[in-house]
C-alpha cells in the first residue's frame, strides 16, 4: 500500500517465530488447497486476515513460481513457491484487525527501502522487487509520478 502521510509504499511482513527475521507472510500448502485457498489460510493464521480484507485489493498478480532461496534448502529437498502480490488501498489497510499468529510472533508494516528489502528473509526481499517492478508496469496500479519515479530509483539500487 502507499502511506498518504508520506507517500512512501508500505509491505505488510511477519517476524518469523523460527529465527525472529522479517518475512514475506505466507506457508505451505496443505493437500488439496489450491494457491488461493493456500494464502487465504496463511494470512488467516499468521495475521487474523479475512476475506472481505482480501476483496479490497486493488490490483492482485501471481508474480513468481518455481524454486524459492531458502535457508532450510538441502541437495535432496528444497521449497517451491508461487508468490501472489496483492496492493491493497491503504482506506482499507487502515481499517483491518491484525494479530500474529501461528509460526509469526509478530507483525509490521514496513517502508520499502534498500535496507528493508536487503534484511528479507531467503529470497524474499528479491520477490519483493519482482512485485514492484510488476507493479511499475502495470496499467491497474494508478501510481502518481512521484512514486512511479521512487520505485524506479529504488530498483535501480539492486
Amino acid at each position: 500500500t502507499i502511506h498518504p502521510g508520506n507517500n512512501r509504499l508500505m509491505v505488510l511482513t511477519i517476524i518469523r517465530e523460527d529465527t525472529g527475521e522479517t518475512a514475506l507472510p505466507g506457508g505451505m500448502a496443505d493437500p488439496g488447497e489450491n494457491v488461493y485457498e493456500t494464502r487465504d489460510r496463511e494470512l488467516a493464521e499468521e495475521l487474523s486476515f479475512t476475506s472481505a480484507d482480501l476483496g479490497k485489493a486493488l490490483y492482485e498478480r501471481i508474480i513468481a513460481r518455481g524454486y524459492a532461496d531458502d535457508p532450510r534448502n538441502t541437495d535432496n529437498a528444497w521449497i517451491e513457491t508461487i508468490v501472489i502480490h496483492s496492493h491493497m488501498p491503504y482506506e482499507a489497510i487502515a481499517t483491518m484487525i491484525l494479530k500474529a499468529g501461528d509460526d509469526a510472533k509478530g507483525f509490521n508494516w514496513v517502508d520499502i527501502t534498500p535496507d528493508h528489502v536487503r534484511s528479507f528473509y531467503g529470497s524474499h526481499g528479491l520477490t519483493l522487487l519482482k512485485a514492484i517492478k510488476e507493479l511499475l508496469h502495470s496499467r491497474s496500479a494508478h501510481l502518481g509520478r512521484s512514486m512511479h519515479d521512487y520505485l524506479l530509483d529504488m530498483c535501480g539500487e539492486f
